[in-house]
């Protein structure tokens, strides 16, 4: 999960987009083959090459992290449209 400090609202919408669109907004399908390198994918490589050790909070701790996170990364646009909240 890419966003293990998110809020509960933030998770949700992550998992309905992930089932929209058939892959998780890290480009990795349901059968757990990736579908293309995002965006999200690289920001988290770049967060371990850097020595940080939470590399996969990349959506932060609150709704507003996330919407920050979702507007650098349009490869999960549809999260911003789940959560109602205009880009």
């Amino acid at each position: 999960m890419v966003g293990p400090h998110a809020p509960q609202e933030v998770k949700d919408a992550w998992m309905e987009a992930a089932k929209e669109v058939n892959a998780n907004g890290a480009g990795i399908k349901r059968n757990g083959m990736m579908s293309h390198i995002s965006q999200m994918m690289v920001q988290r490589c770049n967060k371990m090459l850097r020595g940080e050790t939470d590399y996969s909070d990349i959506l932060g701790s609150t709704v507003g992290t996330a919407i920050r996170a979702t507007k650098q990364h349009c490869t999960i646009w549809i999260i911003l449209w789940r959560l109602r909240i205009e880009a």
